[in-house]
């Protein structure tokens, strides 16, 4: 009789060493677990940064082109003003010489 008393006391400290143990893993499992989900909320939240940070890069980017191009064409547009003006100035005293001319020959004749 204390044979199966001792023995039956020594299974139940094996079932509660068992279930210990069993628990012990349970939570080792969930830190992991939840390590892991902190590791990946991280990673989530790094890689939202980069994304971020690469979109305001294409802007920034594409800003630069838009005001380069800008600046080009404001550029073109200040050579054509002054390609015209001397067009003008250019047919202007072709005209004038055209009219001297006139005046020299009509004083000639006369």
């Amino acid at each position: 009789h204390v044979l199966l008393a001792a023995q039956m006391r020594r299974e139940e400290d094996v079932h509660r060493l068992e279930t210990v143990e069993t628990e012990m893993r349970c939570m080792l499992l969930q830190e992991s677990l939840r390590r892991s989900e902190e590791q990946g909320a991280l990673r989530e939240g790094q890689l939202r940064e980069l994304e971020r940070k690469v979109l305001e890069e294409q802007r920034a980017r594409a800003a630069a082109e838009q005001t380069l191009r800008e600046e080009e064409l404001r550029r073109l547009e200040a050579e054509m003003r002054s390609a015209a003006d001397a067009c003008k100035r250019a047919s202007a005293a072709a005209e004038q010489a055209r009219r001297e001319e006139e005046l020299r020959r009509l004083e000639a004749e006369m």
